[in-house]
C-alpha cells in the first residue's frame, strides 16, 4: 500500500477549506468581523480623559443635561459663546443621549464614539457591496460568471471597510469625544444612501415613498452632524449620473430636486442661531499677539502648516508646555475660536511671563525654525 502524498491536500482538508469559505461568504459574519475588529482596535480610547473641547461639550454644555433640549440645540451653534460657526446639532443630541445613559461617566461617552465608528464601518461595507456588485453586473460580459464577479466585489468592499475602520487617520474622531462628528457624518450618510437603494427596490408604493422620505431626512441629519457631510449628496449625484443607468430621466432630475431641497433646508436650519460678529476676536490684536494665537491654534488643532515662528513665540511656547506638565495633561480650551477674553487675560500672560525664563533653557526652540520642528521639540520631547 502506497503512503499518501504529503504535497496533495487530503479530502478532509479540502472540505474544511470549503466550509471556511462558505462561512466567510455570509454577510452577517463579515459584519460581525468588522465590528469586533473595529472595537478591539479602538479599546485604548475608552480609557481617555477629557481634553480640549471635551471639557465643555461633555461637562459645561448646558444643552446635554436634559432630553427636553433636543429641539433647542438646532437654534444654537456647537459653541454658543465663541466665534466658532460650527453648526452640529446632531452631535449635541448624541451628547444628550450619553448624559442620559451615563450621567457624566466619560467612559460611556468614549464607548458611544467607538460604537458609532464601528457602526459607520459596517454600513460603509454594506453600501460599497451593493454599489460595486451592481456595477460589476452591468459591466460584465455575457460569458463572465456573475457569481464570481459578485464575490470579488464583496470581498473588495469588505477590505476597504476594514481599512477604514482600523486606519489610524480616524484616531482623532474616536480618541477625542469632541471629534465624534466625523463618525456621525459617515454613519448617517451611508444610512441615507442605503435607504434610497432599498426604496428603489420596494414594490409597495406607500412603503417606497416612506423610505424615500426617510432617506432624505437621514441625509439632513448627516449634514447637521458635520459640515463636511455636504460632500455626500455630491458623491451620490455623481454616482447617479455616471453609473446608474436603470433610472429614467425624470427620476434623476427629481432626485436632484430633492438634493437641492436638502441643501435649502440645511441652509435654513443654519440661520436659526444668532449671527456671529463680522470682526473676530483678533481684529484689534497686535502682530505679536496674533503670532502667539497662531502658535496656540497649531497646538490645539494639530496643524503643521503654519509659517516659521518668530523669536517672540519661540520664547513663550516652552512656558505653555511647562504649564501643561504641571497639570499632568495638555492645556484645555486653548483653541483661538473660544473666548478670547479668557485665553488672553492679564493673569494668563502673567503666568506665561513668569514661567518662560525657567522653561526656555530646557525647551527652547530655535527662532526661525519651521513649526513642525518646533512642535516636535517642544511638545513631543
Amino acid at each position: 500500500m502506497n503512503p499518501p502524498n504529503p504535497a496533495k491536500p487530503t479530502p478532509s482538508f479540502v472540505a474544511s477549506l470549503s466550509r471556511v469559505k462558505s462561512y466567510l461568504e455570509k454577510q452577517w459574519l463579515r459584519c460581525l468581523l468588522l465590528a469586533i475588529t473595529g472595537f478591539v482596535v479602538r479599546i485604548p480610547a475608552l480609557q481617555g480623559q477629557p481634553i480640549w473641547d471635551d471639557d465643555y461639550l461633555t461637562k459645561a454644555n448646558p444643552f446635554i443635561k436634559s432630553p427636553l433640549f433636543v429641539l433647542e440645540v438646532f437654534r444654537h451653534h456647537l459653541f454658543p459663546e465663541s466665534y466658532s460657526a460650527h453648526y452640529r446639532p446632531v452631535q449635541n443630541i448624541s451628547y444628550i443621549a450619553d448624559y442620559f445613559l451615563w450621567n457624566g461617566n466619560f467612559y460611556g461617552f468614549h464607548l458611544t464614539s467607538v460604537l458609532f465608528h464601528v457602526a459607520a464601518g459596517v454600513l460603509l461595507y454594506l453600501l460599497l457591496r451593493k454599489l460595486l456588485t451592481a456595477l460589476v453586473r452591468r459591466k460584465a460580459a455575457p460569458s463572465v460568471d456573475l457569481g464570481r464577479g459578485d464575490g470579488y466585489a464583496s470581498w473588495f468592499a469588505f477590505f476597504v471597510a476594514l481599512l477604514w475602520v482600523v486606519h489610524p487617520v480616524h484616531s482623532a474622531a474616536i480618541d477625542y469625544v469632541s471629534g465624534r462628528a466625523d463618525s456621525l457624518g459617515v454613519f448617517f450618510g451611508c444610512s441615507a444612501w442605503l435607504l434610497f437603494l432599498r426604496a428603489r427596490s420596494c414594490q409597495w408604493r406607500s412603503v417606497r415613498w416612506s423610505l424615500f422620505f426617510a432617506a432624505w431626512f437621514v441625509a439632513l441629519l448627516a449634514l447637521c452632524s458635520r459640515e463636511s457631510a455636504c460632500l455626500w449628496p455630491f458623491i451620490f449625484l455623481l454616482y447617479l449620473f455616471a453609473f446608474e443607468r436603470s433610472m429614467k430621466s425624470w427620476q434623476r432630475w427629481a432626485t436632484v430636486a430633492a438634493c437641492l431641497l436638502l441643501f435649502a433646508s440645511y441652509y435654513g436650519l443654519r440661520q436659526l442661531p444668532a449671527g456671529r460678529p463680522v470682526d473676530g476676536p483678533s481684529s484689534g490684536w497686535s502682530a505679536e499677539l496674533r503670532d502667539l494665537a497662531g502658535a496656540l491654534s497649531a497646538i490645539t488643532d494639530g496643524s503643521c502648516s503654519s509659517p516659521p515662528i518668530s523669536t517672540w513665540s519661540a520664547r513663550f511656547l516652552p512656558a505653555m508646555r511647562l504649564a501643561a506638565k504641571k497639570d499632568g495633561k495638555a492645556p484645555s480650551n486653548l483653541n483661538i475660536y473660544r473666548s478670547a477674553a479668557s485665553l488672553f487675560s492679564p493673569a494668563f500672560f502673567g503666568s506665561v511671563r513668569a514661567a518662560a525664563p525657567a522653561s526656555a533653557p530646557a525647551f527652547s526652540a530655535r527662532p526661525g525654525s519651521s513649526w513642525p520642528t518646533c512642535r516636535r521639540r517642544i511638545w513631543l520631547n
